[in-house]
């Protein structure tokens, strides 16, 4: 997109909103209370300009406010056309009051300009009570001359402006409320998902450094190959293991650092953060009832509900909890195929332990795996047309995550086939202490 159409596109969404705003002005204005005169109204449509002029960047409230004036005008005087059947003297009636919202732009634009259109409530509501009374007293003036003045009219647009004033003092505090609220379900559904995220990545640094192993095995392998080969004569194909162990060497270094960095990444983001076991499964509740776990792509449900022995457990270790939940959790989604599965998850106190079990109403495990869901690699779940075996941590990881992790224990629990999965997960008291 060039320059020029781009402003051309500011230009016309700018124009766009003074035209909205001004019809709302001009159609809120059609609700109007007649005072001294039947010429002198007292519309709702005020109430619109100092809204605007809050809630908006730099609002354009000079084109506002003559458009509405034009426009309350002229719908003035196709009302008295309508109702009488004729327009005469209109222009002395209800030009005042055209001249007044005008007045009105003109002076909440140099107030902005002032300030900088930058407001503080109180004051903004203080001056505009005075915006809304001279304007008003101005319309009487021109109408009455010096006894514009008198106690009882001055009185009557006095209470006019604090009334109006009132009720823009309530539409910006009942708007402001309702943004902290917004913001407020943001920044919790932010952290959720922060949290979420964070437990994946260290769910995949646990797996990381599983491979770290794996890498430091296969460059002693290489590295042992070398020297046999050498021991006897074969130059050649020592020299190729060798560079096969310098190659593992360098990938370890690489790896290492990458480790590094997202450790200090995690640590930097999350730092040791706890949380109570209730505020990890709420986590989850709130994050599978959608349907928006991306680590199994599925679009079914869970129903999670829990039962705690002990509602006001808290551990330090929360990422560890929530990566090992969130994954038997993705595993039983996965396993319902599309269809909402229903968990259950239970505490209980067993000797220093406590104990958790995990009961979905899914299809179960098949018999003949129940052996092998923990074997590193293993996965029940691949696509037979393209070969791709689903990404989740697997079963393996989760163990590794709660024996580590949490120096616990999991098991496959004794559900028959067909009937659900049920796993129990042991976790040592020292792990998991009494909220205040």
């Amino acid at each position: 997109m060039t320059e020029n159409s781009q402003l051309r596109k500011l230009r016309k969404s700018r124009r766009d909103k003074v035209i909205i705003l001004s019809l709302v002005v001009i159609a809120v204005s059609q609700l109007n209370l007649n005072i001294f005169v039947d010429s002198f109204k007292v519309s709702v449509g005020a109430v619109c300009l100092p809204v605007i002029v809050f809630l908006m960047d730099r609002a354009p409230v000079l084109q506002v406010s003559a458009i509405s004036a034009a426009g309350v005008f002229l719908s003035r005087v196709a009302l008295r056309y309508i109702t009488a059947g004729n327009t005469a003297g209109v222009v002395a009636d209800y030009a005042p009051e055209a001249v007044s919202f005008l007045l009105f732009g003109i002076l909440y634009y140099i107030y902005g300009s002032i300030v900088k259109w930058k407001f503080r409530m109180p004051h903004f509501i203080a001056v505009a009570a005075l915006i809304d009374y001279l304007p008003n007293s101005l319309e009487l003036v021109v109408r009455y001359g010096m006894n514009a003045f008198t106690a009882d009219k001055q009185l009557v647009i006095i209470l006019v402006a604090l009334v109006r004033t009132a009720i823009v003092w309530v539409i910006l505090t009942v708007l402001d409320r309702y943004r902290l609220i917004l913001i407020s379900r943001s920044h919790a559904d932010r952290y959720r998902r922060l949290m979420v995220l964070i437990s994946d990545m260290r769910g995949e640094m646990t797996l990381m450094e599983k491979n770290t192993e794996l890498i430091e095995s296969t460059m002693n392998t290489a590295y042992s190959l070398y020297q046999k080969l050498q021991d006897n004569d074969l130059a050649s194909e020592s020299n190729e293991a060798l560079t096969v162990a310098k190659d593992v060497h360098e990938i370890k270094k690489e790896y290492n650092l990458i480790m590094r960095g997202i450790s200090e990444a995690l640590k930097n983001e999350a730092g040791e953060e706890g949380a109570s076991v209730t505020e990890i499964f709420s986590i989850l509740k709130g994050f599978f009832s959608s349907g928006n776990d991306s680590q199994t792509g599925s679009s079914g449900n869970a129903v999670i509900s829990w039962s705690l022995e002990d509602p006001q457990l808290y551990t330090e270790d929360a990422y560890h909890f929530l990566s090992v939940f969130r994954n038997l959790v993705s595993n039983s989604v996965e396993a319902a195929e599309g269809r909402t599965v229903n968990i259950s998850i239970e505490e209980k106190k067993a000797g220093g332990d406590y104990a958790f079990t995990v009961t979905d109403d899914g299809p179960g495990i098949d018999a003949a795996y129940r052996d092998k869901i923990f074997a590193p690699g293993f996965s029940t779940k691949i696509d037979f047309e393209t070969g791709v075996v689903s990404r989740g941590l697997g079963l393996s990881i989760v163990r590794d995550i709660v024996e580590d992790g949490l120096g616990g224990s999991i098991e496959l629990a004794g559900t028959a086939e067909g009937e659900g999965a049920s796993f129990r997960i042991t976790v040592p008291e020292e792990r998991l202490e009494r909220g205040v």
